[in-house]
């Protein structure tokens, strides 16, 4: 064959005429433009601090610049704002020292929002637009995430900027400090600010900072949190003291904030005999010369006075004979030199756990995705956390790391992860390849075949190949960062793909799709459909509708350490409450009841087994109904449906309860439908109508076949008693 290139002749000439024809076609592609957001306070601007709100969007003026027009119906102080660059907090401009544009509205009426890209300036003009020109405010507060099943921490108060519990005390002018203890079931990661009853006005530490024990720092006007690790359990002190008495408001400097935490020491043996006499007088002068001989005869009288020469020589010899007797009274001085050198190893980190707490699990892969999209609190990496966190041992702390603590949770592989050996077969392939070769063969075969073939061709080709293909594909597969598919995505996630991880796809689990996850309460959240790295569909759609966690659905719980959220692609009216296409199950409550077994969730629709973490979640707790009556209304239960009861400890690191306890003693119902079930803790042993009684250690009694019980009082009078319960059938299963 031949292959033959002619390069173009370069125009030595250039043309005399101009082109007398316009191009007719505009480029297809022009560069897309930017944008900006007014992004800030709810009583406002509508959606509270959304930068992708385009019904808060500024539009472009024949300067250049950009503007919005807002109406009020009535004052409205501490508003606060900032412009966002293409619907994206990586990129925000407030005022001159770089944080919210702060202003009150003194009355109805319109104001008008500006930014100049030239300048990167914001300004807001109106009549009704005043300025805050004096720092005022009325106390400080001590803010952070107190856990309500937490033991003393921040009053178990979570984020809240005005509590009166945690209000610090000025103890000079513009000086407040504040203590709280960290109690063994409070958070081991503390995290705190300072505010001034609103968050309005906070301080924490800058942007990247982290925490630095007892140090006095520069309190960062509306600065980040403040993060403390503390060892799992232990208990301790936490202190905080804010001095504003250099605050300058017109600059938002001078303010500085000294936090330190001291943990609890473990007690000691103290002595239980102090001594009794301490020497009176030291000897002032040292003998002069080293004794000869060592006397036969202890003295019986001690010296009166000390001598006065200090010796010129060291002794010859050394004592052949130990003291015998131990000294009677203890020196009265301490030691007047500490130790010069500190311990030189640290102990070695464990691999996965990047938090520190001395386990590997759910929250140490959840630290890495925070730290990787820069989240608050998770700004830097110890030299020990990455080293934890480096569990492909490539060096560096990725996702992928991540994604391998999360397979070694789910029994995968152990950590360290050690990646196959990828050698190439040492054997032929055993079979024949599936598809011909599209072109034929260019010089015939130099050997006849020694077999025939065993079967005719069943149908000959009609047509043969004309050409190969002349051009490779122009386009490679598309390689995305994460899967295709549901994902939950949070305000605190800035709504952006980018920082969508793994983590946070939902699982199809037969006709819905759910994931646990840790909410955090005042946190925005919807899901999102992912195709190549970026968002197709939103649910739901719009602004301002996402579903915000509380305290009754959002929580997490300290069992699992998440929330569980069930997810349809098609809107259900039933879930209006979460934005109409996912439900989050209840929170765990400490010391409540919950139903637990093979069954179905009437609400949700979802199907729990005891695989599933026995089906522990907020939708299956019992209600109290009067002293000492529980009742739980619509479970799904069919005649293969088996269930017990559990009493969720403080902890929910196990379970006080299980109604019964033991092994083959699951309670069943012998016809389908939806039941209600009635359970009394604490059953005096009656087993009339309709209850039956059950022995708390459980005694592997069933029911007959018309479904009474073999042996209702069985056990009756033990020592640790029973207790009963009655399910009754309330409808059919649609």
């Amino acid at each position: 064959m031949t292959v033959t290139w002619t390069p173009d002749e370069e125009a030595t000439d250039a043309p005399t005429d101009a082109p007398t024809d316009a191009p007719t076609d505009a480029p297809t592609d022009a560069p897309a433009e930017d944008y900006y957001i007014v992004a800030g306070s709810g009583t406002v601007f509508g959606s509270n601090w959304d930068q992708k709100d385009e019904s808060n969007m500024l539009a472009k003026n024949d300067d250049g610049t950009y503007s919005k027009d807002f109406t009020v119906d009535a004052a409205i102080a501490d508003v606060q704002l900032k412009v966002v660059k293409n619907g994206s907090w990586s990129t925000s401009y407030g005022d001159a020292t770089g944080n919210n544009v702060t202003f009150n509205l003194t009355g109805a009426g319109t104001f008008t929002v500006t930014f100049d890209p030239a300048t990167e300036k914001v300004t807001v003009t109106g009549d009704i637009v005043e300025f805050p020109t004096e720092f005022t405010y009325d106390a400080a507060y001590a803010v952070g995430n107190g856990d309500a099943d937490g033991d003393t921490y921040l009053n178990c108060i979570s984020w809240d900027p005005g509590a009166e519990a945690n209000k610090m005390t000025e103890t000079s002018e513009d000086v407040w400090e504040y203590e709280t203890k960290k109690g063994e079931y409070d958070p081991d990661e503390l995290q705190v600010k300072f505010a001034l009853g609103s968050w309005t006005h906070s301080f924490g530490l800058p942007e990247g900072g982290s925490f630095e024990n007892g140090a006095e720092v520069d309190a960062i006007y509306n600065g980040q949190n403040i993060v403390i690790a503390t060892e799992a359990g232990v208990t301790g002190t936490l202190t905080m003291k804010l001095d504003l008495s250099g605050f300058d408001f017109s600059t938002r400097t001078g303010a500085k904030m000294t936090v330190t935490w001291t943990p609890d020491e473990e007690a000691t043996d103290a002595p239980t005999d102090a001594p009794t006499d301490a020497p009176t007088d030291a000897p002032t002068d040292a003998p002069t010369d080293a004794p000869t001989d060592a006397p036969t005869d202890a003295p019986t009288d001690a010296p009166t006075d000390a001598p006065t020469d200090a010796p010129t020589d060291a002794p010859t010899d050394t004592p052949t004979d130990a003291p015998t007797d131990a000294p009677t009274d203890a020196p009265t001085d301490a030691p007047t030199d500490a130790p010069t050198d500190a311990p030189t190893d640290a102990p070695e980190p464990i691999c996965g756990d990047v938090d520190g707490d001395g386990n590997v699990n759910i929250f140490d892969a959840s630290y890495i995705q925070k730290w990787l999209a820069g989240m608050d609190g998770y700004k830097v990496l110890t030299p020990a956390q990455e080293k934890a966190g480096d569990v492909d041992g490539d060096g560096k702390v990725t996702i992928v790391d991540a994604t391998h603590i999360q397979r070694h949770i789910a029994g995968m592989y152990p950590l360290p992860y050690v990646a196959p050996p990828t050698e190439a077969p040492t054997e032929a392939p055993t079979a024949a390849p599936t598809e011909a070769p599209t072109e034929a063969p260019t010089a015939a075969p130099t050997e006849a075949p020694t077999e025939a073939p065993t079967e005719a061709p069943t149908e000959a080709p009609t047509e043969a190949p004309t050409a190969a293909p002349t051009e490779a594909p122009t386009e490679a597969p598309v390689e995305t960062r994460i899967p295709n598919g549901y994902y939950l995505i949070s305000s605190t996630q800035e709504w952006n793909v980018d920082n969508l991880a793994a983590a946070d796809q939902l699982t199809e689990s037969e006709d819905m799709y759910i994931i646990k996850t840790s909410m955090t309460v005042g946190t925005g959240y919807k899901v999102v459909e992912v195709k190549n790295d970026a968002i197709a569909t939103w649910y739901p759609d719009g602004a301002g509708n996402e579903y915000v966690a509380d305290e009754n659905h959002g929580a997490v719980s300290r069992k699992t350490g998440s929330t569980t959220v069930c997810f349809r692609p098609t809107e259900n009216a039933n879930w209006a409450e979460f934005g109409g296409y996912m439900y989050v199950e209840p929170a765990i409550k400490t010391g409540s009841y919950y139903l637990t077994g093979d069954f179905t969730d009437t609400v949700t629709g979802r199907h729990f087994s005891w695989a599933d973490d026995g089906a522990i979640d907020g939708n299956m707790e019992f209600k109290l109904v009067e002293d000492g009556l529980y009742k739980l209304e619509g479970v799904q239960l069919t005649s293969t449906s088996v269930f017990k009861i559990r009493n969720a400890n403080k902890r929910l690191t196990q379970y006080n309860d299980w109604y019964p306890d033991g092994m083959d003693n699951d309670r069943s119902v012998y016809e389908d439908g939806i039941y209600t079930i009635y359970f009394r803790p604490a059953g005096d042993g009656s087993a009339e109508d309709g209850w039956e009684y059950i022995h708390y250690q459980g005694d592997g009694d069933g029911c007959t076949a018309d479904g009474t019980p073999e042996n209702p009082a069985a056990n009756h009078g033990a020592t640790r008693g029973g207790f009963m319960y009655k399910v009754v059938k309330t409808g059919d299963i649609a």
